[in-house]
């Protein structure tokens, strides 16, 4: 085409008003092409919360020594199979159980047994896991027998056809509360085949300072049987009169 030719075709376009697209806005044109995009960050439904230890004693003072206390607790966050120990710091205390594998509920529960020892202290109890401690102080305390009641009674056995003597009574402190966990020993004047389910001739204090035990009796006629218990230095005496055995 000859440069007339070139010149007659954009003076036609002049006169249409037709425009050549300039570099400019054929660039924004590509531009504007692309499909638009945004980006989203996904976030968590919900955080983990921390992890939180806790743990009781109860009684936390004032447990008596031969006595148990309960320690129980909880490991918020926990995952199934999770270690779990528990420490004493006193040899007095033993507890039950040291070890535990938690559920997702993450508690857990044990009993801290205390020695018959003359002497009155505070032990802690601490649990461990995942990195996580907690210790929980308590008190035992040991409370001196200041005295000692005896009560006699007689029954008869219909499954061994003997008469047996009741020997029952309290170990009291000075305050007259009674004494749990001791061990008393009990004489009689007279010879007789003792309960061995009830202790014996060497029972047990309950939780309250009560014991008791029985005594069958050797065949005889009319008597009195005098019986004594003693604890460490204590004792009292009672006696009972009886038609025969």
């Amino acid at each position: 085409m000859t440069h007339k030719g070139l010149i007659d075709i954009g003076q036609e376009r002049d006169r249409r008003g037709i425009t050549e697209p300039t570099r400019r806005s054929m660039i924004s044109a590509t531009v504007l092409a692309v499909p638009a995009f945004v980006a989203v960050t996904s976030t968590p439904a919900f955080a983990a919360s921390a992890s939180v230890l806790t743990l009781q004693v109860s009684p936390v003072s004032g447990a008596p020594v031969g006595g148990n206390v309960s320690v129980t607790g909880k490991y918020e966050g926990a995952v199934r199979g999770q270690r779990l120990t528990l420490s004493s710091s006193d040899p007095n205390v033993t507890l039950a159980r040291t070890s535990f594998s938690l559920t997702t509920a993450g508690t857990f529960s044990t009993t801290a047994a205390i020695k018959r020892v003359k002497t009155s202290t505070t032990a802690t109890i601490t649990a461990a896991s995942n990195g996580v401690t907690t210790s929980a102080p308590f008190s035992y305390v040991f409370t001196p027998v200041a005295s000692i009641s005896v009560a006699l009674s007689r029954s008869f056995s219909g499954d061994t056809q003997q008469y047996y003597i009741n020997v029952s009574g309290k170990l009291s402190a000075a305050n007259g509360d009674g004494v749990p966990y001791r061990t008393v020993s009990i004489t009689s004047s007279e010879g007789g085949t003792w309960r061995t389910d009830l202790g014996g001739n060497t029972p047990d204090s309950s939780s309250t300072g009560n014991y008791t035990s029985q005594m069958y009796l050797n065949s005889g006629g009319a008597r009195t049987i005098t019986f004594t218990v003693t604890y460490e230095g204590v004792s009292e005496s009672g006696s009972i009169a009886i038609a025969g055995s």
